[in-house]
């Protein structure tokens, strides 16, 4: 958030470029972070491809740094209710996971997850990409850059997708709250959810939803991406120990 004549701005864009002048900064380190960790064993070790993540999505992050807003500062009473929040976000997405993967199409999920033994060096890059880069690009793609596009849309004239469209062209103004409406929530979270695997769709839209909730009783950004990297922590450390809890990874 910053302040705008007087009033506070929970805008995370910058005002003078256009949504489609903006979509590479928030759109690539998504992209390349999906599309390395897609590439077939066969071409490349998992231990490669998360060198190969962490190098391509730490450079473009830095590439276009200019682009990014990240709000307030957290205080001492977010950073507490952010630890609060990240508990909770992790027993969503642990127990609606295990729930989801019990659905008769996804038992080989749960026998490949056990049977799989990765490696130290694995752990260790996935654990770093988790934390460090995934609560950064996803929550800005997610949860700032397409939620201030859909939010646009949701007002304008002859349809949602017309609007979308025109709304490329516009340009991020000021915002008295954070981007939340029920056509910014449905589009960001679905767009968020379809990056991840299918077996963890349930949990990746619970996620959101329950994250979207504090974001609006907070309205501080990085107290989302803090809540994200307190998650993805736990679940690297819960995978690390557990190894019945494989599935979280696989």
């Amino acid at each position: 958030m910053r302040e705008s004549g007087g009033a506070i701005d929970c805008s995370l864009l910058p005002g003078d470029k256009s949504f489609s002048r903006l979509l590479p900064a928030f759109l690539f380190p998504y992209l390349a972070y999906v599309g390395l960790g897609s590439l077939p064993p066969h071409l490349i070790s998992p231990e490669g491809a998360g060198l190969l993540r962490f190098a391509v999505v730490a450079a473009l992050l830095a590439a276009f740094r200019g682009e990014y807003r990240f709000g307030a500062r957290m205080t001492a009473r977010q950073m507490a209710i952010a630890f609060a929040a990240a508990a909770a976000a992790f027993a969503i997405w642990v127990v609606s996971y295990r729930l989801s993967l019990a659905l008769p199409w996804w038992h080989t999920h749960i026998a490949a997850a056990e049977s799989s033994r990765p490696t130290t060096a694995y752990w260790i890059l996935r654990s770093v990409n988790s934390v460090l880069l995934v609560p950064v690009f996803e929550e800005l793609f997610c949860r700032a850059y397409l939620s201030e596009l859909f939010i646009g849309a949701s007002k304008g004239l002859g349809g949602f997708f017309p609007a979308l469209g025109r709304r490329m062209d516009a340009y991020p103004e000021p915002l008295g709250a954070p981007p939340i409406s029920t056509a910014s929530v449905i589009g960001s979270t679905a767009l968020f959810t379809l990056g991840h695997d299918v077996s963890a769709w349930i949990p990746a839209m619970l996620y959101f939803g329950f994250t979207t909730w504090v974001y609006a009783r907070t309205r501080s950004f990085r107290l989302c991406m803090a809540v994200h990297a307190l998650t993805n922590l736990a679940i690297a450390a819960v995978v690390w120990r557990q190894p019945a809890m494989q599935f979280l990874w696989f």
